[in-house]
């Protein structure tokens, strides 16, 4: 595939790559969730850029979730989660989050995320990798309540991480709906997960 990128935003771009891996090396997570990752896309060099993470920080199994895939001519667009794994990931399936506009959707993909299974050894756990909505609270609530259905179906202890667009109300920045509701309250609601921190950073 053609690039509009020149040769200095290809080198830049793939330094950054790099120190990403190196500071996943450092960090040394089992697992990681990746948001607005490119799989191939024309825009940064046909790099798969969950592959080559994985590869070069050292994660034997990952799982791509796309919130748009789309060839034309001689243009890919192609991006939206990956989850990273140093154990094997046993199933994976695409979340259908709610979306802000159909026609949106239809034309420009939308958010989803990825909800896989990974046996660590002693058990399995679930993961659900997300990238929220980042212009209505109202969606991102929305989509809350759906992770949390999920999450409550589940025999398995299970992980909600990624960019969830949210802060809790009393943190900095934090808004809510026209009702009122937040998401991470939405969560937080249900009373099936903990999160950290709990509490507001002292001014």
């Amino acid at each position: 595939a053609e690039s509009n990128w020149d040769g200095g935003n290809r080198v830049e771009r793939a330094a950054r790559l790099d120190a990403i891996a190196d500071l996943l090396r450092e960090i040394d997570a089992d697992i990681v969730v990746l948001n607005e990752v490119d799989f191939d896309a024309s825009w940064s060099d046909s790099v798969n850029q969950a592959r080559y993470l994985a590869k070069k920080a050292g994660y034997s199994y990952w799982v791509e979730q796309r919130n748009m895939d789309f060839r034309i001519l001689h243009r890919t667009w192609r991006f939206g989660n990956a989850v990273l794994s140093k154990y094997p990931i046993v199933d994976a399936r695409a979340v259908e989050l709610p979306s802000y506009s159909t026609w949106e959707t239809v034309f420009a993909g939308k958010k989803r995320g990825i909800d896989c299974d990974i046996d660590v050894g002693h058990q399995k756990i679930r993961i659900l990798g997300v990238h929220l909505s980042h212009r209505s609270e109202s969606v991102r609530v929305d989509s809350a309540r759906l992770l949390g259905e999920i999450a409550a179906a589940s025999d398995v202890p299970t992980i909600i991480a990624g960019d969830l667009n949210s802060t809790p109300v009393g943190f900095p920045e934090s808004v809510s709906d026209a009702d009122g509701n937040n998401a991470i309250g939405a969560l937080d609601g249900l009373g099936v997960f903990q999160r950290s921190p709990t509490a507001a950073p002292v001014k």
